[in-house]
């Protein structure tokens, strides 16, 4: 009779061991107190089962609150940044046009120093006017895949696609 005592089994372990006890347990050759012993060798590992099955949905409920917790403080954040880079893009702007109007280019105060320097940048006044060699044409390509699903339900071949059954694992 095959009986080991991992002192740490996974789900993966406990599932083999069930399987040969189950396989072990159809072998005629069995006495009534060796099919007993294995009849309760699986009652305990199905038990072993079970509880390590609650305890992976206790640590996925745990992650799941954490990863809430995270994505709260995330957007508290967030919150807090966009009146911050509000506040500087307005005191850049409210720099910028005090130094314009004092015709100030560069200026150095204390361990600060303002410059502007020259770029240049296109401008587009009019899209549809432009000349057709200008502009670039994005193109995508995706499939229908509710029109395709739509038409093999209704019996059509499509070629290249198939329905798929899943079965997802559904936790409440």
């Amino acid at each position: 009779i095959l009986f080991h005592y991992p002192i740490l089994m996974n789900l993966y372990t406990l599932s083999t061991e069930l399987e040969l006890l189950q396989v072990e347990l159809l072998n005629e050759w069995n006495t009534e107190d060796q099919v007993k012993l294995i009849e309760e060798r699986i009652i305990e590992l199905l038990d072993k089962q079970e509880n390590k099955y609650e305890n992976i949905l206790k640590l996925r409920s745990n992650k799941l609150a954490q990863a809430k917790m995270l994505q709260d403080e995330i957007e508290r954040l967030q919150s807090k940044l966009k009146p911050l880079n509000n506040t500087i893009d307005r005191l850049e702007k409210y720099l910028d046009e005090s130094l314009k109007m004092n015709g100030i280019s560069d200026l150095e105060v204390w361990t600060f120093s303002l410059s502007y320097r020259r770029s240049e940048s296109v401008e587009i006044t009019n899209e549809a006017l432009l000349p057709i060699e200008f502009v670039k044409i994005k193109e995508t390509k995706t499939p229908d895949k509710i029109a395709i699903k739509k038409a093999i339900g209704a019996g059509q071949q499509v070629t290249g696609a198939t329905i798929k059954e899943n079965f997802n694992l559904q936790i409440k």
